[in-house]
C-alpha cells in the first residue's frame, strides 16, 4: 500500500505542486514552504490513509504494523530516489518536514484502519 499511495500521491500533489508554486510567490516563506510541504506529501497523508481504510472495510489488518509497514515502504523509496539524485542531502527544514508528516501521515492511518475496522463491524 505504501508503494501504491506513493505513486498515486504523487501523480495528485505534482499537479497541485506547479499550480501552487506561482501563487505563494507573494506569501511569506514559511507559508509557502508549509503550505508546498503538504502537497508534496499527500501520499502520505491523503492516499495512505485513504487505501488503507479501503483495505481495512474488507480485510482484518492491524492497525499499526500496516500504518508503519506501508508508510516506511513509501518513505523508504523516496529516500533511496533523493540518495540517487543528491545523496540524501536534506536541508534542516526538509528533514524536519518530513519527519512530521511521516508521523501525522502513520497516525491518520492508524486512525483510518481504526475506524474501517469498527464500520465493517457495525450492524
Amino acid at each position: 500500500m505504501g508503494f501504491v499511495s506513493l505513486i498515486l500521491g504523487a501523480i495528485v500533489s505534482d499537479a497541485l505542486f506547479v499550480r501552487l508554486s506561482n501563487r505563494l510567490t507573494p506569501w511569506p516563506s514559511w507559508v509557502a514552504f508549509a503550505a508546498l510541504t503538504v502537497v508534496s506529501r499527500l501520499w502520505i497523508l491523503g492516499a495512505l490513509p485513504a487505501l488503507s481504510y479501503g483495505a481495512a472495510r474488507i480485510l482484518a489488518l492491524r492497525p499499526w504494523s500496516t500504518a508503519l509497514g506501508a508508510a516506511l515502504t513509501g518513505e523508504g523509496l523516496l529516500l533511496a530516489i533523493d540518495y540517487i539524485h543528491n545523496g540524501l542531502v536534506l536541508e534542516p527544514r526538509q528533514a524536519v518536514g518530513r519527519l512530521v508528516t511521516f508521523a501525522l501521515g502513520t497516525g491518520l492511518t492508524v486512525w483510518a484502519v481504526k475506524s474501517a475496522r469498527r464500520a465493517a463491524t457495525a450492524p
